[in-house]
């Protein structure tokens, strides 16, 4: 269990308009596709925000806290939806704002007399993501006639408390909207992705030269654990009031059909089942050209962590177990709870390996490693893979 949540918490570091208008304050924000403040883990923020530039520091920094549960298993329920909360703090100009998730602050040595005042998620342990918005880089407080891009940058922190083991991310700024916790563009919304995991033994002894002959034996070779984490991005995301629910409720499915939004076919995207060459159907290459065909498909609401296990059946499951790929388009569905349901346009899918290797002295030790996932190629008429649509 303690290696699935390490999964859990290294895949972290891993959405128009139908009919009203969201907001009409524009704003600099940031994404925190995962954040854990339980009895075992804290998560840290370290960020810079632009601030206030005169008169009250009031709400110049805004925090929106989607919630979906408090343990990290909640992370394995993918069809339950997340709640959402907002509150506020205070920046003084262009302050670096070191805190927790929870609204602590890092007292550092010395003068430490700003004023700014964070705030957080308190009420009970918290197992989410966050955006977080500099309220004040709009056009009537910055001069411009658009926010400054990328005002706000910085990065956040997932601590085990007990062994202080730490994972680390970058927060994701909403550069290519105008609007508070829109991470609807960009590459906070992609519209396909290429799965890819490792299988075992596939690494070789890491510790020593030469291998003594007894470690050859006994550790053959060094394996890993994949999990992704996807998280449903878009442009209502730091939105639950006035005609917006606190539920949020959109989901995405990845699978090899053409991608739909809301049900409608997308016909400016390719089938994902032609990266599977002259095959041509649906599928899974494993790690030495071989293709086996079947179906894979994994429906995620609001963000939610999976595996392998989730999305194929057993044929596929042996096929790959010394690793492969697999292209998934990412079918959007908008949330059903409100006058006005949250909206999806994409999903930010993050990849986590857990290996067990041999260090020094012949001790075994866990190590991880997290990245996003990449891209998958379907659109017509461009040929960049990695494009971010």
């Amino acid at each position: 269990m303690k290696s699935f949540k390490k999964i859990q918490i290294a895949a972290a570091v891993m959405a128009a308009t139908a009919g009203i208008a969201v907001s009409t304050a524009q704003a600099d924000s940031l994404l925190a596709p995962l954040v854990v403040a339980d009895t075992n883990y804290a998560t840290y923020f370290s960020f810079k925000v632009p601030g206030a530039t005169a008169g009250s520091m009031d709400d110049t920094v805004h925090y929106t806290w989607i919630k979906k549960g408090t343990t990290l298993a909640s992370l394995g329920d993918l069809p339950a939806p997340c709640t959402i909360t907002n509150n506020a703090g205070k920046a003084s100009k262009n302050d670096m704002i070191f805190q927790d998730s929870r609204g602590n602050t890092a007292t550092p040595a010395g003068p430490h007399n700003d004023g700014s005042t964070p705030n957080g998620y308190n009420a009970t342990s918290f197992v989410g993501m966050a955006v977080i918005t500099d309220k004040t880089n709009m056009p009537a407080n910055n001069g411009n006639s658009v926010p400054s891009e990328g005002g706000m940058s910085g990065f956040a922190y997932i601590v085990d408390t007990a062994t202080g083991d730490i994972q680390d991310y970058k927060l994701l700024n909403n550069h290519r909207s105008l609007l508070d916790g829109d991470f609807s563009a960009g590459f906070t919304a992609n519209k396909s992705v290429d799965l890819s995991w490792m299988g075992s033994n596939q690494l070789s002894y890491l510790g020593g030269t030469p291998t003594p002959a007894a470690t050859i034996a006994a550790f053959p070779g060094i394996g890993a654990q994949t999990g992704w984490t996807a998280m449903v991005t878009g442009p209502d995301m730091a939105q639950d009031g006035g005609l917006f629910s606190s539920i949020y409720d959109a989901s995405v499915v990845l699978s090899q059909n053409t991608r739909t939004a809301n049900g409608v076919l997308d016909a400016g995207q390719d089938s994902p089942q032609d990266a599977m060459g002259p095959y041509g159907t649906k599928g899974v290459m494993d790690n030495d050209e071989g293709f086996t065909s079947g179906n894979v498909s994994v429906a995620v609401t609001c963000m939610g962590v999976f595996t392998r296990s989730n999305m194929m059946d057993a044929q596929l499951l042996a096929d790959t177990r010394y690793g492969g790929w697999t292209r998934l388009s990412i079918s959007t569905q908008d949330g059903a709870t409100g006058v006005s349901p949250h909206r999806a346009s994409g999903a930010m899918v993050y990849r986590a390996d857990r290996f067990d290797v041999m260090g020094a002295q012949g001790v075994l030790k866990t190590e991880l490693t997290m990245q996003p996932e990449t891209a998958g190629h379907l659109r017509k008429g461009h040929n960049h893979p990695n494009r971010p649509f």
